[in-house]
């Protein structure tokens, strides 16, 4: 089962990079009955924080009570990286939905516990985001590059500095600098790491 969930979950999640919401939606839900049905905790926790993401992208109110549910569980396991490994796609929500402490005999110990495990959560996310900013992220926006910006990116690549791609490609540092700093706006990076990875996945480079 463990492969057949990790085809439904990434079948799923290109669907939503693709903006086929309605078909994510109606996996989703099959997803989330076998889940129900054979009490697998874990699986019922990413069904339902990629509901949420779903819904929230249909526009549906209830991603907010959906959500919520799934934290809750995630909480309860302190299951902190099936929520922040959603990094960019989840990131939205979670700075819109009211956070509140599950119930407990100790209220205060269980608020404590809530805030650091609420902390980790959206400290590892915006980690997340950063590392992987076009995450899962619908209908990505072309973008264009011109031929020096190109030529750079590829040296950059290759492992090469800004004096080595000034050298090879005749060019003043600061000239390299100028393009780079165009070149990573564009992409919406904010470093040549980011700017490769992100190339990658376009197929830019």
């Amino acid at each position: 089962m463990k492969n057949l969930r990790f085809h439904y979950m990434t079948k799923i999640r290109v669907y939503l990079l693709n903006g086929r919401n309605e078909q994510a939606y109606s996996l989703l839900m099959k997803c989330g009955y076998y889940a129900q049905v054979m009490k697998r905790t874990y699986i019922s926790i990413e069904v339902g924080i990629l509901t949420a993401i779903t819904e929230y992208r249909m526009g549906k109110e209830k991603w907010k009570e959906t959500l919520n549910e799934a934290l809750l569980k995630a909480e309860e396991y302190h299951f902190v990286r099936i929520i922040s490994r959603e990094g960019a796609a989840i990131r939205p929500l979670l700075n819109e939905i009211e956070w509140k402490p599950s119930e407990a005999e100790d209220d205060a110990k269980c608020t404590k516990y809530n805030r650091e495990f609420w902390k980790q959560v959206l400290d590892e996310t915006e980690r997340m985001t950063r590392y992987y900013p076009s995450y899962m992220r619908a209908g990505y926006e072309q973008v264009i590059l011109s031929g020096t910006m190109l030529k750079i990116l590829k040296l950059q690549a290759e492992g090469m500095s800004k004096m080595k791609i000034a050298e090879e490609l005749n060019m003043t540092a600061s000239n390299v600098k100028y393009h780079t700093q165009q070149m990573y706006k564009r992409l919406g990076v904010s470093n040549k790491a980011e700017a490769v990875m992100e190339a990658g996945k376009r197929g830019l480079i």
